[in-house]
């Protein structure tokens, strides 16, 4: 009986600690109404998830925001300094529009040391804000944007949350921690357990 606690409360702490390593990103505004053509709008990427202040981090991510051109014409974005200053501490690999201009590439990457990044970090906070400029709109139509998340990068424990080519239509992704880390858990207490009891 008391191994079965002990795995019940082992199975926990691994389950509670994924959770608590989990990302999401989501842009704000999550819906814009009203909108005519030449209006300029503003969308600020967000991410939450994690730690308040103190591990976990962010220190890099490669993310792509999809649109149709045929409705949204991009203009320009600004980065936060939540990874560092930008052109100091943290460097700006962005690649822009694609080829065929309907989807801009978000890369940025720090430098920064992992207590460096705490600091910095709450658990919530703006990556990005992204421009348009509205070139047609059809009345009761709408035109999402959406993300795909490559990859977004943890110093402070060293992991990395990678979803290729995962679109998510609706502008929320929830990128999950690796499933490797609760596997190692289980080998780790059926190891311990065996050796207790052979």
């Amino acid at each position: 009986m008391k191994l079965l606690k002990h795995l019940v409360l082992a199975a926990c702490l691994l389950t509670s600690s994924i959770a608590n390593a989990s990302l999401m990103f989501w842009l704000e505004p999550s819906q814009q109404t009203n909108l005519n053509p030449g209006d300029n709008i503003s969308m600020t990427l967000m991410v939450d998830g994690l730690g308040s202040y103190a591990p976990d981090s962010l220190s890099a991510f490669d993310i792509d925001l999809s649109f149709d051109k045929s409705v949204l014409e991009f203009t320009s974005y600004s980065l936060f300094d939540f990874l560092g200053e930008v052109g100091f501490d943290a460097f700006d690999f962005s690649l822009g529009l694609n080829i065929d201009e309907n989807a801009l590439s978000l890369y940025v990457i720090s430098i920064l040391l992992p207590e460096q990044l705490d600091a910095l970090q709450p658990s919530m906070f703006a990556l990005a804000e992204i421009f348009f400029n509205v070139i047609s709109t059809t009345s009761g139509e709408s035109s999402d944007v959406s993300l795909t998340v490559w990859d977004a990068t943890n110093t402070a424990n060293g992991l990395s949350f990678d979803l290729t080519d995962a679109t998510i239509t609706d502008a929320t992704v929830t990128v999950p921690a690796p499933a490797s880390l609760f596997f190692f858990g289980l080998a780790m207490i059926a190891l311990l357990t065996r050796k207790k009891y052979v």
